[in-house]
């Protein structure tokens, strides 16, 4: 009968040594430290493009209106051409978003339309629930954008409110 007894014992005793069974950790593995300060390119101005003659450039920044430091990114902006009537008293903004002029925003917000026809435009916005027209920073009225011959318009720092 005591063998009876011993058997599970030692079935016991084996088990809980198993599971207090030693195993060597690896020491943990180091890194190397990047450093993510930003280097001379990066802070470098971006150039400006330059249009082919008897064309307009349009540059700016596009900011959140509701965060000013978050650039708004990735995003598409077209050019809407203004048109007058007969009188010059009704405006409207046409935008063909097939024909007209389209930039893209960088990681920095920053966009650029180059060989821009002149004309008057104003500026618009895609979003996923439709074309916004950006206002003007100084007024909040529509931004108008006359655009000439071998100028360059830089526009600064723009300000939209989407609606995501």
């Amino acid at each position: 009968m005591a063998f009876k007894r011993t058997i599970p014992m030692l079935f016991l005793l084996a088990l809980m040594s198993s599971a207090c069974y030693w195993q060597p950790v690896p020491a943990p593995t180091v890194r190397p430290v990047i450093d993510a300060s930003p280097t001379a390119a990066a802070l470098a101005p971006t150039p400006v493009p330059t249009s082919q003659p008897d064309l307009g450039t349009i540059t700016g920044t596009l900011n959140r209106e509701n965060k000013p430091d978050i650039p708004i990114t990735s995003a598409d902006l077209f050019l809407a051409e203004i048109l007058s009537g007969a009188d010059n008293t009704l405006s409207v903004a046409a935008l063909d978003m097939n024909a007209a002029p389209k930039a893209n925003t960088g990681a920095d917000g920053r966009f650029a339309f180059v060989d821009v026809p002149p004309g008057t435009y104003t500026l618009v916005i895609r979003t996923p629930l439709g074309a916004l027209l950006i206002p003007d920073p100084n007024s909040g009225h529509d931004l108008l954008i006359p655009v000439t011959a071998d100028k360059t318009i830089a526009l600064g720092q723009l300000y939209v409110n989407l609606p995501y």
